[in-house]
């Protein structure tokens, strides 16, 4: 017959084979927590990011597919004060200020390299 022991919130299991010099110390769970994966916005895809996205000064953290992986890939990167020329390609974004440049390459291992050019 199984006993069980509630002592400063740990449950000892005790039974017919219950051993009085290595008694067994499990948690007592008292309320179950139920964690949610973080909520991220819905990606699109890097020419309809180019193509929608209106770049001002600061700093920007997008989700957009990465177009070797077709994986959602965050973007983060910060643009100067300015009206830029928006140049895409099949594996980067470009940001061209004239003097100054953004880069955005999509690498073939899923991950994305910011560069920023004077």
């Amino acid at each position: 017959m199984n006993s069980l022991l509630l002592t400063a919130g740990l449950v000892m299991q005790a039974g017919p084979a219950y051993d009085h010099h290595h008694p067994v110390f499990v948690p007592a769970l008292r309320h179950a927590v139920i964690v949610a994966p973080p909520h991220r916005p819905a990606a699109v895809s890097v020419e309809e990011f180019a193509r929608c996205f209106r770049p001002t000064a600061g700093r920007h953290s997008e989700w957009v597919i990465h177009p070797i992986t077709h994986q959602p890939v965050e973007i983060c990167f910060d643009l100067p004060h300015g009206s830029p020329r928006v140049e895409v390609n099949r594996r980067s974004l470009e940001f061209d200020f004239g003097r100054r440049e953004v880069g955005i390459q999509f690498l073939p291992n899923g991950t994305v390299d910011v560069r920023y050019r004077n």
